[in-house]
């Protein structure tokens, strides 16, 4: 089983970005945590493929970890788990 991680950055204008990852070119920018997961499911799979060229069979064995780091100034809790689980790549976001 493979495991990457991605560490998320939460911006002081509401705003997401990708700080570091372990899936070679994923650079992403969005307006919520939610659409930031949708988009790292949507286009990490075939990241995996091509950059790191991972099978099909090898991606739906994949797990993502994501970690939120909260830009300095802000307020914030800690998350109750210092590596909450992403996803499991399966059959439905497999390329």
């Amino acid at each position: 089983m493979n495991e990457c991680c991605v560490t998320v950055l939460a911006h002081l204008d509401g705003g997401f970005s990708v700080l570091s990852s372990d899936i070679k070119g994923l650079w992403l920018e969005t307006d919520s945590l939610r659409e930031m997961r949708n988009e790292i499911l949507r286009v990490g799979g075939r990241l995996l493929q091509a950059n790191h060229g991972l099978s099909v069979e090898e991606i739906r064995c994949t797990t993502v970890y994501m970690s939120i780091q909260v830009e300095k100034g802000a307020i914030h809790r800690r998350a109750s788990s210092p590596r909450p689980k992403l996803a499991y790549y399966n059959r439905a976001h497999a390329v």
